[in-house]
């Protein structure tokens, strides 16, 4: 039987983007112990609500790769942009 998660964390659109800017104003290490805090505490509150261990360690996983992603399509973003500037500055040739 499958197990549905009626407002799945991946969802949460404002929490992803405003974890990956926080995540993005620290070193990579703080970065890391930053994401960590946030990332218990839904484990937890997920717990109380009762949803199932596995399923709550399902969803903040899901949770945080998202995080990840838009955090890392944001440095993307941000070093090409560097790069372009970069470029102008330069000139041709």
């Amino acid at each position: 039987m499958a197990e549905i998660v009626a407002f799945p964390l991946t969802r949460r659109i404002g929490s992803i983007r405003r974890l990956a800017r926080m995540m993005a104003s620290y070193s990579r290490e703080g970065a890391e112990r930053a994401l960590a805090t946030p990332l218990r505490r839904q484990y937890e509150a997920l717990i109380r609500r009762g949803i199932a261990p596995d399923l709550a360690a399902r969803e903040v996983r899901s949770f945080e790769l998202a995080i990840r992603t838009r955090y890392g399509a944001s440095c993307y973003c941000a070093t090409a942009a560097m790069r372009r500037e970069n470029a102008l500055l330069k000139g041709p040739g």
